[in-house]
């Protein structure tokens, strides 16, 4: 019964959920997204089912079974099954997770496979969501693509089969990104509580994130639709004020001198240490980033880490080398993804702001901040998320340069500032071509 009244609700409700959230679109658009992300949601349960069934499968659960266990406990504590669960036995700062899957328990059932099948779930929505990110920003195709990629990609599936916050995680800064570009476009109550709820979620599971999507959501925001430097004053003062009553209300302004401790280069460097220190893939474990220069020279290595590793000669263990397949298919994206960022950056800022300074921000900080390959390869995954979409954008701007097409092409439809270039292709004129040949001058 622990896993077949699981997968019988997967099967019910969690179909249903991604048919419904595949609705709303065109018919072309669902007849390509829709196996997508069933496809997405129904390998995963597999994924959650073989680790449920198989111990020894379950190679990347450190973190996972303190999770389900923890879970379990409060759920049957809150259904009168079981003794309240201690306070010290629960992270103070992060203590959310585990509430929020004892709130799925509580309605779903006491089994450990419920958490990782919801899990599953909020993968395939994630694969869903940067979907309709792609819709807003590029060619439907593009989209697709990127889709695909946070679809099957070994990693994206094996984190969201697994009892980890990094799925939730993605989920709602995707949410919140995605409403911020609803936001610059029009005014909606529900784009406002589209960006602002996800950050109430996000606080007590990571609660540095908060900052993070709040620094690129007011920046979105302010740069406006057709990039003044302010704009849309209205929005901006709803959204500001939303801000106000969130931290108000959950009493953030009370923690944030201790939040922002965090972010304290000297902190920051001593939290890199004790990560390298109690790992066995540890990287750089000795580099000192407690001030600015320190971390200006470290950051090369740790952004090449962060995005790209691990790398051959670090693939000393089973972990590692599991990710050796993957590792090769995401090193052959690098120069599409190189290409589709720069694009973004250089030529459609506006239209990418959002994703562009909340994975500046979040690819700078984990770069600094973690010490071990193995936290480096799962945290980027709230990253990848809109990695995949640059690499996609990449892939396509290389088929189309390739035809002699408008580069512009592929974001032409969503960027109303500009008039449409009308002629696509240049094609050399032709020459007449003869009926006969001419006639021979005499000699």
């Amino acid at each position: 019964m622990d896993v077949v009244l699981p997968l019988v609700l997967a099967l019910t409700f969690g179909v249903g959920i991604c048919v419904l959230a595949t609705s709303g679109l065109t018919p072309a658009q669902m007849k390509h997204i829709r196996p997508i992300v069933l496809g997405a949601f129904g390998l995963r349960v597999v994924m959650s089912t073989i680790f449920a069934m198989l111990v020894f499968t379950r190679v990347f659960h450190d973190d996972a079974s303190g999770t389900e266990y923890y879970s379990i406990r409060i759920a049957s504590a809150w259904l009168g099954d079981g003794p309240p669960l201690p306070h010290w036995a629960i992270n103070d700062r992060n203590y959310g997770l585990t509430y929020f899957f004892a709130g799925v328990l509580y309605v779903t059932g006491r089994y450990a496979l419920n958490i990782t099948i919801f899990n599953s779930l909020i993968g395939a929505m994630n694969t869903m969501l940067i979907y309709r990110i792609g819709l807003k920003l590029v060619d439907e195709k593009v989209a697709r693509r990127a889709a695909l990629f946070v679809a099957f990609f070994p990693s994206m599936i094996i984190w969201s089969s697994i009892a980890l916050k990094d799925p939730l995680m993605s989920f709602f800064i995707c949410v919140t990104l995605l409403s911020a570009i609803h936001l610059r476009e029009r005014f909606s109550l529900l784009a406002v509580a589209g960006c602002l709820l996800p950050m109430l979620a996000v606080y007590p599971i990571r609660f540095y994130l908060v900052y993070f999507m709040a620094s690129s959501l007011v920046g979105t925001i302010a740069l406006g639709r057709k990039g003044q430097l302010v704009a849309g004053l209205s929005k901006q003062v709803v959204l500001l004020g939303g801000l106000a009553v969130i931290v108000v209300a959950l009493g953030f302004y009370s923690n944030a001198a201790t939040d922002l401790e965090v972010f304290d280069l000297e902190k920051v460097s001593s939290y890199r240490r004790g990560m390298a220190s109690t790992a066995n893939s540890a990287f750089a474990g000795d580099v000192d980033v407690s001030t600015p220069g320190r971390a200006i020279l470290f950051l090369p290595v740790g952004l090449s880490t962060l995005i790209w590793g691990p790398f051959p000669w670090q693939m000393t263990s089973l972990r590692p080398l599991l990710s050796a397949p993957e590792m090769l298919v995401w090193w052959y994206l690098a120069p599409s993804l190189v290409r589709g960022f720069w694009f973004a950056v250089r030529r459609q800022f506006r239209l990418f702001a959002p994703i562009i300074v909340f994975a500046l921000i979040t690819l700078v900080g984990y770069s600094l901040t973690l010490g071990n390959l193995g936290a480096a390869y799962r945290m980027r995954a709230q990253v990848f998320t809109f990695l995949f979409l640059f690499a996609a954008l990449g892939q396509y701007l290389k088929k189309v340069r390739a035809r002699g097409l408008d580069d512009e092409l592929l974001l032409l439809e969503h960027d109303r500032t500009r008039p449409a270039r009308r002629h696509m292709i240049s094609l050399p004129t032709a020459r007449p071509v003869l009926a006969s040949p001419p006639p021979l001058s005499p000699t």
